[in-house]
């Protein structure tokens, strides 16, 4: 069984007073006996880990994380495998933000199928998320220019083969951002190994925030090769399944704020995958006072996207062609080379309840002609 731990939203602001700086024991006790089935546990910060971008920011944020990645790696049962993090809009510097901004902004929609992700476009944007990316690197993520719209986290030394696929949608955010105003390069979403255990897709920004049209094509990928979908920013915790007309289905998770004077409920999720039962666990904890306490616990059905499922595994041309083939030589006045599938009739393929030869005759003729398409 994994457990992912989503944590969102911290908003570590300097010169302002952080109280849940001094939350990461509490946390590692919330938790401990929710996820003592586990074997394996992640954490996933799922962006606005600053207030302003702010290196003395991070620091904060580097002597928060690495003190709850100390409670987590001494829970029993699960073992701690790594952090997995994306920016949010609030890990934008703005001040460092030129007069070029709002103009490269602008002209960024007619460009997302063409961007280079490592022009001067792409560099001026993501100039704002510096800070970031160094504090990403203290998680053994070393992201280019080319890496820091999209890049992918894996842990080979673990159990399970979980896929992490890290979305930067605040590459493009606004200082009073509003929504709707959001682009990202879709095409930059790959497909993964389809020998996976799990694809995580993690975004700051739910689809609401991107322009209609970029969000229903970034939705498109994300959907299609997703089994769990993380995000944050708007401080409200929720967790759905979403079933698509084809029967494909993907679970949805929201994540709270761990810090927001404005709103009652803080706290963080707790994800519970069990594929071996095929069973999802969501629990929420909000801050109360003292402590965080654990509420009602959400359940239900997991299963892998079959999108995922179908590229598992694919029959080449030559196996498909010995697997159709008859196995000796029959000859027919209607098709020359007759294969396997020409031949087989589906067993509750039957005459019933039919009292004239004529019908059986044209039941018969039926056969044949089906069975040759």
């Amino acid at each position: 069984m994994i457990a992912i731990v989503q944590i969102g939203d911290i908003h570590i602001r300097i010169n302002r007073v952080n109280p849940v700086l001094n939350n990461a024991t509490l946390i590692v006790a919330a938790l401990r006996t929710f996820v003592a089935p586990c074997s394996e546990l992640y954490l996933v910060l799922s962006g606005d880990i600053s207030y302003a971008g702010k290196e003395t920011e991070y620091e904060l944020a580097a002597a928060f994380l690495g003190e709850l990645e100390d409670g987590l790696k001494k829970l029993n049962g699960p073992r701690f495998v790594g952090t997995v993090a994306v920016p949010g809009n609030h890990d934008c510097d703005f001040d460092e933000a030129g007069d070029l901004r709002e103009t490269a902004i602008t002209g960024v929609a007619s460009k997302l199928h063409s961007l280079e992700v490592d022009g001067k476009t792409a560099s001026e944007l993501l100039r704002l998320q510096e800070r970031f990316f160094d504090f990403l690197a203290l998680l053994g993520v070393e992201a280019g220019n080319k890496q820091r719209l999209y890049w992918e986290s894996a842990f080979p030394e673990a159990r399970y083969k979980v896929i992490f696929r890290c979305l930067n949608t605040a590459w493009v955010s606004r200082r009073d951002e509003k929504p709707g105003q959001i682009f990202f390069p879709h095409q930059l979403v790959r497909s993964v190994d389809a020998k996976s255990d799990l694809v995580v897709t993690l975004l700051h920004h739910p689809y609401g925030w991107l322009e209609p049209n970029n969000a229903r094509a970034l939705k498109r990928c994300i959907e299609t090769s997703s089994d769990l979908i993380l995000t944050g920013h708007e401080h409200e915790s929720d967790t759905y399944r979403k079933t698509l007309s084809d029967g494909t289905t993907m679970n949805y998770v929201e994540g709270a704020a761990l810090f927001d004077q404005t709103v009652r409920e803080n706290g963080f999720n707790v994800i519970l995958l069990d594929s071996a039962k095929t069973t999802y666990q969501v629990a929420q904890f909000w801050w109360q006072s003292t402590l965080y306490e654990q509420q009602p616990i959400t359940t239900g059905i997991f299963a892998r996207n079959q999108k995922l499922l179908e590229h598992q595994f694919q029959n080449n041309d030559e196996y498909r062609a010995f697997l159709d083939d008859i196995g000796t030589p029959f000859t027919h006045n209607e098709k020359t080379d007759l294969k396997l599938s020409d031949l087989f009739v589906y067993p509750d393929l039957r005459v019933s309840g039919f009292k004239t030869a004529q019908s059986t005759k044209r039941l018969c003729a039926a056969q044949r002609y089906f069975s040759m398409l």
